[in-house]
């Protein structure tokens, strides 16, 4: 159920902030900025917007589009590498990753409508672990199954904490 009229803008807005949040983070934590704190919390916007129950039209698109124009910025040397596909490369594999992103926004938005953050803790801890295994699994299948496509897993950006790879 949507929320009421009235409160629509503002859900948009918190989400448009959550969603930038975690696409800057997102970016901040590869290579090119080299914050390797911020892969530790850069789907945390995201959680806490998810455990507010926001509409599931409205957390999608801006997850899907954080996640998409995060993609972009981090592919876009691309564009030099393959001169014949250009832009249109670039926005079709930052297209291709945001989807495996959306589909852990649906298990996301899922759990943040089941559990509550005052729930059991025992319920929190699961749930938040299962979203993290469920993370690693989709980011194997993008790497390996599919495409063979393994490039920047959230695991790259901790490469400068090796004791966090091991």
């Amino acid at each position: 159920m949507d929320a009421a009229p009235h409160k629509k803008p503002r859900v948009w807005s918190v989400g448009l902030l959550a969603g930038a949040c975690a696409a800057v983070l997102h970016f901040c934590a590869f290579p090119n900025v080299n914050a390797w704190w911020a892969g530790l919390v850069c789907l945390s916007p995201l959680i806490l917007w998810a455990y507010a129950k926001p509409p599931r039209r409205a957390f999608l698109t801006l997850g899907f589009l954080a996640f998409f124009f995060s993609w972009s910025a981090l592919l876009i040397w691309l564009r030099h590498v393959y001169p014949g596909w250009g832009w249109v490369g670039v926005f079709f594999l930052a297209f291709f990753n945001s989807c495996f992103a959306w589909v852990w926004l649906w298990a996301l938005w899922w759990v943040g409508r089941r559990y509550d953050l005052s729930g059991p803790a025992r319920l929190r801890i699961f749930s938040i672990l299962g979203l993290a295994a469920f993370w690693v699994v989709l980011e194997w299948l993008r790497g390996w199954l599919f495409t063979g496509f393994p490039w920047l897993p959230l695991s790259v950006s901790q490469w400068v904490q090796p004791a966090m790879l091991q």
